[in-house]
């Protein structure tokens, strides 16, 4: 199956990403997978098997030189190991099963809005990209945020 899909008007094979995230030296297994947001729109998720912990922000930066940032998963997951099939292929279902909500979108932390202004940006933003996690140092297109949403 061709795992192939389109990514903020970006076509994205995963395993194109797969390949980049197994060069870090601390990965010793990577599957990307995509799931749809509450707007319909694919965010892809890195589920990474390593030596030793591995922060997400320094898996993001690693990326980031090598990658455009539409191809930087949104969610890394560091897990045991990889779930496979009867047929030992990658059991996407089950990782699509895990529960990540717990898990920070890459290594960032969430800092709540301080001013009325803020306030009301970070609800306009959370009406718009309908999630609950803005920090005011968020990026609107990082999070998925285009010229066209309404």
């Amino acid at each position: 199956k061709d795992h192939q899909i389109k990514v903020r008007g970006y076509r994205v094979e995963l395993g194109e990403i797969e390949s980049v995230i197994l060069e870090h030296r601390q990965v010793r297994n990577a599957v990307v997978i995509n799931q749809k947001d509450a707007r319909n729109q694919d965010v892809l998720y890195a589920y990474v098997t390593g030596h030793q912990s591995l922060p997400p922000t320094d898996l993001k930066e690693f990326l980031s030189l090598k990658v455009p940032e539409y191809m930087i998963p949104s969610y890394i997951v560091q897990i045991e190991e990889v779930p496979l099939t009867s047929n030992g292929k990658v059991d996407r279902k089950k990782l699509l099963a895990l529960d990540v909500t717990g898990q920070a979108s890459i290594g960032r932390k969430i800092k709540e809005p301080r001013t009325e202004i803020e306030r009301d940006l970070v609800g306009i933003w959370k009406s718009v990209l309908k999630t609950n996690e803005i920090s005011i140092d968020d990026n609107f297109f990082e999070l998925g945020g285009n010229s066209i949403l309404i």
